[in-house]
């Protein structure tokens, strides 16, 4: 743990060495919650609804979406269900030399503070409780010790979809990656906030408090923010990562919330076709998400309502 510590922290100041300087609304203190949501997203306009939509309806009572310099609609969107939804939206531009992912996490953790627990994921990935009825019924199960459930991601592949004119995501792409795919051994990170120390982008630092897995064994990283082995012990996060091509190479081509645009040239990420069919991956047919599609599609149809006017 001291050398996980110490690599979060160098790797922190490597990233975020002025300070950011987020909106006014950012100071505000969100009222109390049982979980909180954070997402920082960067022209994803076309998939917030649907997944502000999915958590919302698996019970998921807030959703904090930061965004980060987006050139598309993505920001009109939060905007627009702020009010008729438990969703809230930052914006929060690039700063000259930190990560945007890093700095939005930090303010998150205070303006959420009165929450009991906050869930950092991206907009690509979905939180799907399979081994429960709902996420209230999964956090009913951590014990009052635990402040840190590292959640493994689940890739999922292109399900053999070439065009990208599908309507939602987790209809369309149902295959995903063997259990001891590399990439399953991320995790993303629940956590009560008082009790976290750092927050970086897979996993936290804690103050105090136990870190598990999604099985409640305790949390051993051998390398940050990843597992020896995948947990799947009845949750999992959807990791929509590659969809079809051509929506992978707009993804690489629009940078990394967790990169300053200046190290750009220094960090980019390569829309390249071998790096596309690596993550690619269609091993396996998972229907977890069938118990709560029919309240998502209540839902949707709720979001959709209010952005259709």
């Amino acid at each position: 743990m001291p050398k996980l510590l110490s690599w979060a922290r160098r790797r922190l100041q490597a990233l975020a060495p002025t300070k950011h300087r987020p909106d006014a609304a950012s100071a505000a203190i969100l009222p109390p919650a049982a979980t909180t949501l954070v997402a920082i997203a960067k022209t994803e306009g076309r998939y917030l609804p649907e997944w502000i939509a999915f958590h919302l309806s698996i019970g998921i009572d807030r959703i904090l979406v930061y965004d980060n310099d987006s050139s598309d609609d993505g920001a009109a969107i939060v905007r627009a269900l702020e009010g008729r939804f438990p969703v809230h939206g930052v914006s929060w531009p690039s700063g000259e030399h930190e990560s945007p992912q890093l700095a939005a996490y930090a303010d998150a953790l205070k303006r959420a503070a009165r929450s009991e627990w906050v869930l950092f994921i991206d907009i690509d990935e979905f939180a799907v409780p399979f081994g429960y009825s709902d996420w209230p019924a999964f956090l009913a199960t951590l014990p009052p010790d635990v402040s840190c459930v590292g959640l493994n991601t689940r890739v999922f592949g292109s399900s053999g979809r070439v065009a990208d004119d599908y309507d939602l995501v987790l209809k369309t792409f149902t295959r995903c990656s063997a259990p001891g795919f590399a990439f399953n051994r991320h995790i993303k990170t629940l956590a009560r906030p008082g009790d976290v120390a750092e927050m970086f982008i897979h996993h936290a630092v804690l103050r105090s408090g136990r870190a598990v897995d999604s099985a409640l064994a305790d949390l051993v990283l051998p390398l940050p923010g990843r597992t020896a082995m995948p947990v799947f012990d009845g949750i999992q996060i959807n990791h929509y990562q590659s969809k079809t091509y051509d929506e992978f190479v707009r993804r690489r081509g629009k940078g990394d919330a967790n990169v300053n645009p200046a190290h750009a040239a220094k960090m980019a990420r390569r829309a390249t076709r071998e790096g596309f069919d690596y993550i690619d991956r269609n091993d396996v047919e998972d229907r977890s998400l069938a118990p709560f599609l029919a309240a998502f599609e209540r839902q949707y149809a709720e979001v959709r309502a209010v952005l259709d006017r």
